[in-house]
């Protein structure tokens, strides 16, 4: 009872206080309209919609390794390498996409994909990234971090955190610029790149230009009013996310750490301008907007732009409204990245 009270509690300051924080806080007014090419896709998907959770663990372990990478380099980009390098939990393999460019050394951003610590990976994720590389003219670096069920937490925070190092310490030799670094994620990666400013500045490392988080898990909680309202039917169910969740948490007994919750941290402050992506019919989008606003009310710069879409719409290409997202978030990178000195606030 007290999770339910809490979690409307949250979906109230969200609503309550959505323009609250002045120039510190940027949110537009939406009119929560199903955006149509998404009713058409979302029509779709119902007719033999997913359950995650009804699939086993090893079946899908064994879908994530099998899907291929067969999507064309786009044409304004330069190469595609994938490098290994030696991580906490073993080999650790990073997606290096680099733009044709005459400026260098170029900026970068780290990138965590979704899937729940548990169905993504980085063949998943390649059209996305190809097209936010395209449009940033940033050096991307999309982080292969291990999953569940063979790795749970902490190890894929880990990963992401040492990874960001790694990038930090060696992406000159690559003309990435370590002065200049982003990073973000979504849904499950959304919930490892906040992690990882929060580590960031308990470590006193990573100064991070700023974070991307697109549609983020922000807390362990399944209770506010997006949760219930889109608990199915609308690609992912709140069902399927206690699966995720559960996976990823399976080795863990205390489960009130920010670092799983970033939203429950005692304090924000000091972290890296956020720009979030929040879709209005995603089970997510409370604890999303919640996060928005905490990082205000804490002196984070901070904007949020929604969208009429469901949970991922951003990674399928047939949405026009994919577009615009993938557009606007290469937009916020070319705006940071402009910004050419940045306080350290380690």
């Amino acid at each position: 009872m007290k999770q339910i009270l809490f979690g409307f509690f949250l979906t109230i300051i969200v609503f309550h206080h959505v323009n609250a924080y002045g120039n510190n806080y940027s949110v537009e007014d939406c009119i929560y309209t199903l955006d149509p090419q998404t009713e058409i896709l979302l029509e779709k998907i119902n007719e033999s919609p997913p359950a995650f959770r009804n699939i086993p663990l090893d079946e899908l372990e064994r879908m994530v390794k099998e899907n291929k990478h067969d999507t064309q380099i786009h044409p304004s980009i330069e190469c595609i390498e994938n490098i290994f390098i030696d991580g906490p939990n073993g080999k650790l393999g990073l997606r290096l996409y680099k733009p044709k460019s005459t400026s260098t050394p170029m900026p970068v951003f780290v990138y965590f994909h979704g899937g729940g610590w548990t169905a993504g990976s980085l063949n998943h994720y390649d059209y996305f990234c190809q097209e936010l590389c395209h449009k940033s003219k940033c050096l991307l670096v999309s982080v292969d971090y291990g999953q569940a069920p063979r790795y749970t937490y902490p190890q894929p925070l880990e990963d992401c955190f040492f990874a960001s190092t790694w990038i930090e310490e060696n992406i000159g030799h690559k003309g990435g610029d370590p002065k200049r670094i982003a990073v973000g994620g979504d849904s499950a990666g959304g919930n490892l790149a906040a992690a990882v400013t929060l580590k960031a500045r308990e470590n006193k490392k990573l100064n991070f230009h700023c974070q991307i988080l697109i549609c983020p898990a922000l807390n362990y909680n399944f209770d506010t009013l997006s949760y219930f309202e889109f608990s199915e039917r609308y690609f992912i169910s709140r069902e399927d996310m206690k699966f995720f969740w559960n996976n990823y948490l399976a080795h863990t007994k205390n489960k009130k750490s920010q670092f799983i919750s970033p939203l429950t941290a005692d304090s924000l402050k000091d972290l890296p301008p956020a720009f979030l992506v929040i879709a209005n019919f995603d089970p997510l989008r409370d604890e999303g907007l919640a996060y928005g606003l905490r990082l205000s009310k804490d002196g984070v710069f901070t904007q949020v732009k929604r969208f009429n879409s469901i949970h991922g719409f951003y990674c399928f290409k047939e949405l026009d409204v994919s577009k615009v997202a993938i557009s606007m978030i290469a937009q916020r990178l070319m705006d940071q990245f402009s910004i050419t000195s940045t306080i350290d606030p380690y």
